[in-house]
């Protein structure tokens, strides 16, 4: 698998300049990180969550973990659980299990920011597999995270 089409379909709509960085398979973000030799604080870290309405995408630095509690808060104290392999395998077809790219509006998926990454002067995600990350300006991201709510969410 390579880039997501959905991905690089939605940053091309949006006119978002991006680099692609290929790095060695690796199964978590801040893996990732490390073996593409970029700041594991400026990799964004997607995680789905489902209630019995729809799904969110808790979006933090891959150094971090997403606070349930605060999550809840910041959406009006939503019941909200982790979605389930399958769950994921449906709502992110073009991906592989586990390389969630962290723009949840490409997918029609409410999605949440951690502040922290919002002041980055660069950002990357995963590009939809485990051998490719997205590398956007600092800017660039803010746009993609226009409208998104936002706010400390992460441990």
């Amino acid at each position: 698998m390579y880039l997501s089409q959905t991905v690089t379909a939605f940053l091309d709509r949006r006119d978002v300049d991006y680099e692609t960085i290929t790095h060695r398979h690796t199964m978590t973000t801040n893996q990732t990180a490390l073996s593409a030799h970029v700041p594991r604080d400026q990799v964004a870290k997607a995680v789905l969550f489902c209630d019995e309405e729809d799904y969110v995408l808790a979006i933090v630095p891959a150094t971090t973990r997403v606070h349930s509690g605060a999550l809840a808060e910041l959406l009006g104290q939503r019941e909200l659980m982790l979605a389930s392999e399958d769950e994921l395998s449906m709502v992110f077809p073009d991906c592989e299990v586990g390389a969630i790219p962290a723009v949840g509006p490409a997918y029609g998926i409410d999605t949440v920011v951690e502040d922290s990454l919002l002041s980055q002067d660069d950002v990357y995600f995963e590009g939809g597999d485990h051998q490719h990350l997205i590398h956007v300006t600092g800017l660039s991201f803010r746009r993609l995270m226009a409208g998104a709510p936002r706010g400390a969410i992460c441990l």
